[in-house]
């Protein structure tokens, strides 16, 4: 019995090191924000506008999902009504379309 204790708690702690480093990459791939990390509507705005030009400047803002942030107020974050073309339209920043892509950098 005592030869097979050791290879089963190695195994333990290799997977628990893999979730811990899973977790760590996560965070600083920015994919997993840690429990009480809050995300701004500039910083929102920042990462749609990103998503906005790399997809090109003339795709629709109602196509550019904002994630991480309730930008119609709802208060669900993710979901379909939360896009580009929401945020920009909404009172913290109050742009149109053209004032939207010229924010993010769409000429």
């Amino acid at each position: 019995m005592k030869g097979i204790e050791l290879p089963i708690n190695v195994m333990v702690i290799l997977a628990l090191a893999v979730i811990v480093l899973f977790a760590v990459l996560m965070i600083f791939m920015g994919v997993w924000a840690p429990l009480g990390q809050t995300v701004t509507p500039k910083a929102a705005l920042d990462a749609a506008c990103l998503k906005l030009v790399t997809m090109g400047c003339e795709t629709n803002l109602a196509e550019i999902y904002v994630t991480n942030f309730d930008a119609d107020g709802n208060g669900k974050t993710g979901d379909k009504a939360d896009n580009l073309k929401v945020l920009c339209a909404s009172k913290t920043f109050n742009k149109d379309e053209d004032g939207c892509r010229t924010v993010c950098g769409c000429t």
